[in-house]
């Protein structure tokens, strides 16, 4: 019996890390510290990689009143600093409408976890009315362990200085933003790589001169974008790109996806001010999708990796030119300007074609003959 204890224990260390935490992160946090003692793959598992964040959401807590949810986070965040238990992931998601007078906690809760030294901040104020909008405290941004800050339905207002040397993600959305606080911390922080503004009023002001040359993910929505006459833009590492309802006009867009060689994936969706889109040169990209830009009069792709396309148009005629796309497996097409023959001529062009989606065209009749389309 014992050596088929041992054997059994002996696999489970041999299971990749990846494996083993995806199991032990369904613990809770007192199981985990027990599951250690197991193995010793376990034990050296890292122990911000499977420690489950620390979340409390408002919505999800149906039974009982306002004050008893606040008294669970209180007894909660006493709890993990009485027995000295990580505090390295925290999600909160309240609505400042309904708690009324005890928001004063919530400064007590974040200098409990910035005490702590939290890694991962993820905050979600939900209100309906901007008076009620919570403003962080200084010291977040002064919080030298947080790689991971995730803000929505803020007042966000920075005073101070930013020291944040390990911030690798920040997201923002639906706050209320003054005009420099933004552009501060994102010129602040360049080891960023995953940058999310996201519905923000006023509409803030992005330069992209000011972007970190370590970004990979780079989401804008609702954002005015800039760039200053000849300025220089370098950004090697951008992986993935997300424009929606931007306003800016079509060179700073040529410029920006210029200045990213190696991006995968680029979503272009409901922006202002281009009457002509031109992708060329990105000998990476994978997946384009441009939805809902109705400026447009001719978009233009020559990108040989291309494999995925999701064109919706339709407002006005616009001229879709595919060159050199012959990888392309999946074809989305909304579009009702198309006709019979533009759509043969672009099938020629597409032998690998898998999936080809056709819809808001005034066609009756397509008459497709294609191997490939399953």
């Amino acid at each position: 019996m014992e050596v088929e204890e041992e054997e059994q224990i002996h696999g489970i260390s041999e299971l990749p890390d990846e494996l083993l935490i995806r199991i032990l992160i369904f613990l809770p946090v007192e199981e985990i510290a027990r599951a250690k003692l197991v193995s010793k793959a376990w034990k050296n598992l890292s122990e911000f990689s499977f420690v489950p964040p620390l979340t409390f959401e408002q919505h999800r807590h149906c039974n009982g009143t306002i004050s008893s949810f606040l008294d669970s986070i209180d007894s909660s965040l006493k709890l993990h600093y009485q027995k000295g238990l990580s505090l390295s992931r925290i999600r909160l998601c309240l609505d400042l409408d309904l708690i009324g007078s005890s928001r004063s906690q919530i400064d007590s809760w974040i200098d409990a976890t910035l005490e702590r030294k939290v890694e991962q901040l993820d905050l979600c104020f939900l209100s309906d009315s901007i008076i009620n909008y919570y403003s962080l405290p200084a010291r977040v941004f002064a919080a030298g362990t947080i790689t991971i800050l995730c803000l929505e339905g803020f007042r966000f207002e920075i005073r101070g200085n930013i020291d944040l040397p390990a911030l690798r993600k920040f997201c923002l959305r639906h706050s209320r933003c003054d005009e420099q606080s933004v552009p501060k911390l994102i010129s602040s922080c360049q080891l960023i790589q995953d940058l999310e503004i996201s519905c923000c009023k006023p509409w803030q002001k992005i330069h992209v001169s000011e972007l970190a040359r370590t970004i990979r993910d780079l989401r804008l929505e609702e954002c005015r974008l800039t760039i200053y006459g000849d300025t220089n833009i370098d950004l090697p590492a951008l992986r993935k790109l997300s424009l929606r309802n931007i306003r800016c006009d079509e060179e700073a867009i040529r410029k920006l996806i210029s200045s990213c060689p190696l991006i995968q994936d680029l979503e272009i969706r409901s922006c202002y001010g281009k009457q002509g889109l031109h992708v060329s040169g990105l000998v990476n990209l994978q997946r384009l999708t441009v939805v809902c830009c109705y400026a447009l009069q001719i978009i233009e792709i020559d990108a040989p990796t291309l494999q995925y396309l999701d064109y919706r148009h339709g407002a006005r005629r616009c001229d879709l030119v595919l060159t050199c796309c012959e990888f392309l497996r999946e074809l989305i097409l909304y579009d009702r300007f198309v006709t019979g023959d533009l759509l043969q001529n672009l099938l020629s062009g597409l032998p690998n074609l898998e999936r080809l989606e056709i819809n808001d065209t005034p066609l009756q009749r397509i008459e497709i003959s294609h191997r490939q389309l399953k």
